[in-house]
């Protein structure tokens, strides 16, 4: 029928193609058509608040304001 490969040859052609990727991911660093890298075109702003804080939530500004905080 067909020739199973053994565990350990298995594991170690994951292993190898593992670090193949790796190694060609460690060398990309994404940049922006202008050259620029792309960490300075992003909006960080977001990064300020905790999403699903209080502050967040719909209606909270009027619900303070209706128990006078």
């Amino acid at each position: 029928m067909g020739d199973f490969l053994g565990l350990r040859d298995q594991t170690s052609r994951a292993e190898a193609k593992y670090r193949e990727r790796a190694d060609l991911a460690r060398d990309i660093k994404p940049t922006t058509e202008s050259g620029e890298p792309t960490c300075a075109t992003e909006d960080h702003s977001f990064m300020g608040a905790k999403p699903g804080g209080s502050d967040t939530w719909p209606g909270w500004d009027t619900a303070k304001k209706l128990f006078g905080q």
